[in-house]
């Protein structure tokens, strides 16, 4: 079974969690998530790399030469590395509050 992030939100929702809160963890977790793409893109590209991209003015353009580069080190795409990272943190998400509810039970 494909893990669902919906059913996270519908488990804080479930726990109280106005929807302002709610928002607050979604930003966090997506902090997270841009932490770890880049510290994952600065482990796949050279110093020269970085120096390169830090040299375009444009931001929008730095980023999609970045991401470029980084998907032509590593073989890998950036949405295919976020996608895992919000699956994994959904499955252990639901499984912690499963056995949680486990041991309520017993």
């Amino acid at each position: 079974m494909k893990p669902d992030f919906g059913e996270v939100i519908e488990i804080l929702k479930k726990q109280g969690l106005s929807d302002e809160k709610i928002g607050k963890f979604v930003e966090s977790l997506n902090n997270a998530l841009s932490q770890n793409l880049y510290l994952t893109i600065v482990e796949k590209l050279s110093e020269e790399d970085m120096k390169m991209l830090n040299s375009i003015a444009d931001e929008v353009e730095r980023q999609s030469q970045m991401q470029q580069m980084f998907e032509t080190k590593s073989g890998q795409s950036l949405k295919n590395i976020s996608d895992e990272f919000i699956k994994s943190f959904t499955n252990e998400f639901l499984e912690g509050y499963r056995l949680s509810e486990f041991k309520q039970m017993s």
